[in-house]
């Protein structure tokens, strides 16, 4: 009798051939992180402590800024830190800056962005959107997702070099009324004595404050990138280069990547084979390729840096950010 292939069996079967072929090619550093098995900690940045700021933070490598206790889900860093924070609609974090850039893009929610001395300027990105705030400007984001109290929305954070931040005024005070055990500036004291890797986390963390930088409305618009503008965001500096992509997949197609290059890929939606089945969330490390379940959308995140994170990655080379077309396959 005839065969009768649904159009689900042909796609499992494919993404089932392609997951076997997969285990010859992948790359001994391939490490995968699935949200299920993540760890979320509560209160692990000093404006967690304070009413509004409430929010839950998942590091997948690096270290989490004012916190040298964590560890990471992605074992050793690419030359950034990089972390999930999740929290109830209209929380989010506090006015901050960074002697670094620091890039952010929504997972699964929209985010207002404040910018400026005082957080006056505000943009609105939506789900895999991302933008890109230089070293020195004070910025802070909040969960503008109309939904159930109970239900997060959680955002993805870059930050190249060391894990150092500058609080604006007042928020190391209030977030001492509220029970935080700080240095003066705001690093999270731990209990009991330090290793010898938080002790290094530390003197990364223990810097002088940074400089302000002010910003315009209009500055703004160019730090954000649509996951959907066909473009990619590439910063480069003397300490070497970040560039953030999309994978648009449709169900059924196959994308490789270059295993020399170093990568870390989020799904942002859908659900794809890397030699492992990956939902929405999902993070791997050094995956050579990517098998689309259903139509899909995957972060890609590219570098070279360096892997000591001894280093701040300020004002890039030729601008603020390049911009330029994704190659074929990258979007939609």
């Amino acid at each position: 009798g005839a065969l009768n292939l649904t159009r689900d069996i042909v796609y499992s079967k494919m993404a089932s051939m392609v997951k076997g072929a997969a285990s010859l090619a992948d790359s001994s550093s391939k490490k995968v992180a699935k949200l299920s098995d993540m760890t979320e900690l509560d209160c692990a940045l000093l404006d967690a402590w304070m009413p509004g700021h409430e929010r839950t933070t998942t590091l997948l490598m690096g270290h989490i800024v004012t916190n040298t206790n964590s560890v990471p889900h992605l074992g050793d860093a690419y030359g950034y830190n990089l972390t999930y924070n999740a929290m109830a609609s209209q929380k989010g974090n506090a006015l901050h800056r960074h002697p670094s850039i620091e890039i952010f893009v929504n997972l699964d929610a929209p985010f207002e962005f404040a910018y400026g001395k005082h957080g006056q300027h505000k943009v609105t990105l939506q789900v895999g959107d991302a933008i890109a705030v230089p070293a020195g400007v004070t910025h802070s984001y909040k969960n503008v997702m109309d939904g159930h109290p109970s239900q997060p929305g959680r955002i993805l954070t870059v930050l190249p070099g060391r894990p150092s931040i500058t609080w604006d005024d007042g928020v190391v005070a209030r977030a001492r009324k509220m029970g935080a055990k700080c240095s003066d500036t705001g690093i999270l004291i731990p209990e009991g004595a330090l290793g010898s890797e938080a002790l290094a986390a530390l003197a990364q963390m223990e810097q002088s404050p940074t400089a302000e930088i002010d910003a315009t409305e209009e500055d703004g618009k160019a730090y954000v990138v649509r996951h959907d503008s066909g473009s990619e965001l590439r910063l480069e500096s003397d300490d070497g280069w970040l560039e953030l992509s999309w994978l648009h997949l449709n169900r059924g197609q196959v994308a490789e990547l270059d295993p020399r290059v170093e990568t870390v890929a989020v799904v942002i939606y859908g659900s794809v084979c890397c030699g492992e089945n990956l939902q929405a969330l999902d993070a791997v490390k050094q995956p050579s390729f990517f098998s689309a379940a259903e139509d899909s959308l995957v972060l890609l995140i590219k570098s070279s840096l360096p892997h000591d994170m001894d280093f701040f990655f300020g004002e890039p080379r030729r601008g603020q950010k390049r911009l330029r077309e994704a190659p074929a396959g990258l979007a939609s």
